[in-house]
């Protein structure tokens, strides 16, 4: 297996049907070592451990989400070559390899609506058991580093279509804490200056790391999917070098945060597809951050319409093609910087990631 991973890499590995996956541990001398646990499921354990961060770095929990995948291939190539040394332990996770192997976004179930436990109370199919297995591993990982390690899940996707911001982060719902500034300061480091706060819990997997395990979680879109070969991941540079910061350096970084920068929203109401009679009155291409006035019809829910109110409101992860009862899109309204800061409070500080 370490050949495997060293000489074909992360993706390539995963692509072969006629190679299965080996449970294995190795040394990369002076480096680390490399535990592989499930299909796509790699823990890496600094050998010079500062012991700052537990990081877990995820991609592919939908298996056409590329450019994801290509970048931890990428960091993982670096590891696996001695070219980038750990000093924080990490565990990188290819979340749906056999979607990825069909070019598909998911088997049957959408996997980011499978955690928090929700994957016991549907029917169980492959994307069922992913699910327990991915809780069941983030579970170890951060039980086995104890201590003052700081948490931090990054769960790394591509959108289905265009937007108008290419790269946005969604902040987990915070159940009324504050909001984490230096968060907030490190994902802007990240060239990512759109953010979309969450107003309700949720099964996604970034959700489940914050709330389960107390981690600072994110779903972050890196632009839009495409085949593999075909993303341009220098616009994903910043990213990359965050990747390879936090796993490598010894120390915390410190960022400013600028609020004015930010492009910030903030979820009003979620679409639900209640009945199979369901359709969005509008393009299928139509890019996400798209603005709704007062009064336009949106949807049908049966021919009945569904109409903005409150408005301006823009449409996030619009999808008919979902199962009845799920989320169908998200109504999202514009926030200023002086809300933020009103929300929060005291933690708009500079700080460290």
């Amino acid at each position: 297996m370490q050949s495997q991973l060293t000489e074909l890499g992360l993706i390539a590995s995963l692509l072969r049907l006629d190679a299965s996956w080996e449970q294995c541990s190795f040394e990369i001398p002076g480096s680390c070592i490399v535990q592989c646990l499930d299909e796509g499921c790699i823990e890496i354990t600094a050998m010079q451990n500062s012991k700052q961060r537990a990081l877990v770095y995820s991609a592919g929990v939908h298996g056409n989400e590329t450019a994801p995948i290509e970048l931890l291939d990428q960091l993982l190539s670096l590891v696996l070559r001695g070219e980038l040394i750990p000093h924080q332990n990490l565990l990188l996770l290819i979340g749906n390899p056999e979607a990825m192997r069909l070019g598909c976004r998911e088997l049957g179930t959408n996997l980011n609506r499978l955690f928090c436990g929700a994957h016991k109370r549907l029917d169980v199919d492959g994307e069922h058991v992913r699910a327990q297995i991915l809780e069941r591993h983030v579970a170890d990982f951060y039980t086995s580093n104890t201590g003052s390690v700081e948490r931090i899940h990054l769960d790394l996707h591509t959108a289905i279509r265009d937007s108008k911001f290419a790269k946005f982060v969604v902040y987990p719902f915070t159940h009324g804490e504050a909001l984490d500034a230096n968060s907030l300061a490190w994902l802007q480091a990240c060239e990512l200056d759109c953010v979309l706060f969450s107003n309700t819990p949720t099964t996604t997997f970034s959700y489940h790391s914050a709330r389960t395990h107390g981690a600072r979680a994110f779903t972050i879109e890196l632009g839009k999917v495409n085949d593999f070969g075909e993303n341009d991941l220098t616009s994903m540079s910043a990213m990359f070098e965050q990747l390879k910061y936090l796993l490598s350096a010894e120390t915390s970084q410190q960022h400013s945060l600028v609020l004015e920068r930010c492009h910030w929203f903030e979820v009003s109401e979620t679409l639900v597809k209640a009945q199979a009679q369901f359709e969005l009155c509008f393009s299928v291409d139509l890019a996400n951050f798209t603005q709704f006035e007062n009064g336009d019809v949106i949807a049908l829910q049966a021919d009945e319409p569904v109409i903005i109110s409150d408005g301006p409101k823009a449409v996030i992860f619009p999808n008919a093609n979902v199962a009845v009862g799920q989320r169908a899109a998200l109504l999202v309204k514009k926030m200023d910087s002086e809300k933020i800061r009103l929300i929060a409070g005291d933690q708009l500080k500079l700080g460290k990631f």
